[in-house]
């Protein structure tokens, strides 16, 4: 019995790495799925807020719902996944049977464009309608009542029905940019946007929105089709942006990378490195690429702009780029140590330029498989990490990592920050979610003398023994439904057996998910004390 359990376990975790490699090197690094990751990403970002705001028992009602979102997107289910996450999201608002049906039929749709990164003198947004998934009990349905082909988008009756397309009047709105459009569907209500819209749209045709007037920005795009209920913005639209200059800015910027090709003999500096990689993106961009979440290009492109001046005119101070990195604010950017490159997404505070000798602490927050540097930024609590860490004045940190690891080990990281920033490489706390768990376990083995404390949410790793890893204190958290527990709970038996600091607790009602927002608040207490 207890071979043929291992046998089993064994097979499990094989096909898992399997799923989790082919997702990462066929979807992410090829940016393939990055349109699925973008609505499985808005929509949990939206139950996450609403999750926040719910009292307990609905959030115990929403839990099975999220357990097979999870699921769900394991075994690359997408489309079941955003159903489910949905269904969560109604759930912890108190919604259900009949009226949550209705609610998913109206859910379920969404708006995928051509490109975002737009020119100002030709702001028209080419993107057509579909389904993201059917909803139980509506299978085949479109929101008129008729049959439609479910799952792509096309428009077509099922099973032997015409293959015309329904047509639909929807209702879009402009409104600023915000980091989280997820906010502004709840924020906006009642309010009138920057430019409303009205057109006719057929299911799985491409159709065009002129949205001249508006000057160039990043925007926040809300839709509804307007047999919905009024007020409701419940469709999952892109963000978009209008560049001014585009030809002459974009001419530029492809030069620059021309010129600047990579050179084998000489490794980037993290100024070099970061504008190459926004150059990357940005072209990207221009191409149409899919992303995982809303990016306002203006803003990125600007960030470009700044951070070349100091290479184009070699300055040794590279002042543009510590003007830059300064900036209060969210930051995409590449570190760069030796010949190894990092990708990281940072939030950096309100510095203090009064007292040059002021060094800020450092969160670094590790995401765990199938997610990305954004996550922390989006997800995990709607954001909320970065809020805490924000409102701190910490620096907080999230790299991007893969199923081999970090390009960077968590010293370099902070190095290379240090290079640029106040930072505290006596303060660098260390919180990682499922693989990313298992990633901090094994830098803070690997370097204990670079971390002041850890927490270790949703799953664990092994522990190797020493002197200096005895004196950083850990605190270890599982949902009470959560699959990572098992290995949370092996590695509070490692970290107690040869005597570290280690606290542990397990969160009523709590799956593999929301175990990070669950515990958030602990787990800042944790650090707040211990630096006291």
């Amino acid at each position: 019995m207890t071979t043929q359990f291992l046998r089993k376990l064994t097979v499990q975790r094989t096909v898992v790495c399997l799923v989790f490699a082919w997702f990462f090197t066929s979807q992410v690094c090829l940016g393939q799925g990055a349109a699925e990751r973008y609505q499985l990403g808005r929509r949990l970002e939206r139950f996450e807020r609403a999750w926040q705001e719910a009292p307990s028992e609905l959030r115990a009602k929403s839990t099975a719902s999220l357990e097979q979102a999870v699921q769900s997107f394991f075994s690359l289910a997408l489309s079941r996944a955003g159903r489910m996450l949905d269904q969560a999201w109604l759930e912890v608002q108190g919604i259900e049977g009949a009226q949550q049906s209705e609610q998913l039929q109206r859910l379920r749709w969404k708006l995928e464009p051509q490109t975002t990164l737009l020119d100002v003198n030709e702001p028209l947004l080419r993107a057509r309608i579909g389904t993201f998934y059917e909803a139980e009990g509506i299978e085949g349905r479109n929101i008129e009542g008729r049959n439609i082909e479910g799952g792509n988008g096309q428009g077509q009756e099922a099973k032997g029905g015409t293959e015309s397309p329904q047509e639909l009047e929807l209702e879009l709105n402009v409104w600023p940019w915000d980091d989280s459009p997820a906010k502004v569907m709840m924020a906006q209500i009642g309010k009138e946007p920057l430019i409303r819209k009205t057109i006719q749209v057929r299911l799985g045709e491409t159709f065009e929105v002129d949205f001249k007037g508006l000057s160039a920005g990043d925007y926040v795009l809300t839709g509804r089709c307007l047999s919905d209920e009024a007020g409701k913005h419940d469709w999952i639209c892109p963000s978009f942006s209008l560049v001014d200059r585009f030809e002459d800015r974009m001419t530029r910027m492809d030069r620059w990378v021309e010129a600047h090709r990579k050179e084998s003999k000489q490794p980037d500096s993290t100024v070099l490195s970061t504008a190459r990689f926004l150059a990357r993106e940005i072209v990207r961009g221009r191409k149409g690429t899919p992303f995982e979440i809303d990016l306002p290009w203006n803003k990125l492109l600007g960030e470009f702009e700044q951070i070349i001046e100091s290479l184009d005119r070699q300055e040794p101070n590279e002042e543009s780029f510590a003007a830059w990195i300064k900036q209060p604010g969210w930051k995409w950017m590449q570190l760069s140590q030796g010949r190894s490159t990092q990708v990281v997404r940072i939030e950096v505070p309100l510095l203090d330029f009064k007292d040059s000798s002021s060094k800020l602490p450092v969160l670094i927050a590790l995401h765990g498989a199938g997610g990305s540097e954004n996550m922390f930024f989006q997800t995990y609590g709607a954001g909320r990490l970065v809020e805490l860490g924000k409102a701190r004045r910490w620096i907080v940190v999230s790299p991007r990592q893969t199923l081999t690891g970090l390009n960077l080990d968590l010293p370099e990281m902070v190095q290379a920050l240090s290079e640029h920033l106040p930072v505290d490489s006596s303060r660098v706390m260390v919180v990682g979610h499922s693989m990313g768990a298992a990633q901090a376990m094994a830098q803070v083995s690997k370097h204990p003398e670079s971390v002041t404390m850890l927490a270790a949410l949703g799953g664990g790793g092994n522990v190797r023994d020493s002197e200096a890893i005895r004196k950083v204190p850990f605190y270890v958290a599982a949902g009470e439904r959560d699959f990572g527990k098992p290995r949370a709970k092996s590695l509070r038996m490692q970290l107690e057996r040869i005597g570290c600091p280690v606290e542990y607790r397990e969160y009523p009602d709590v799956e593999h998910m929301v175990i990070v927002q669950a515990a958030l608040d602990d787990v800042f207490a944790f650090f707040d004390k211990g630096l006291r």
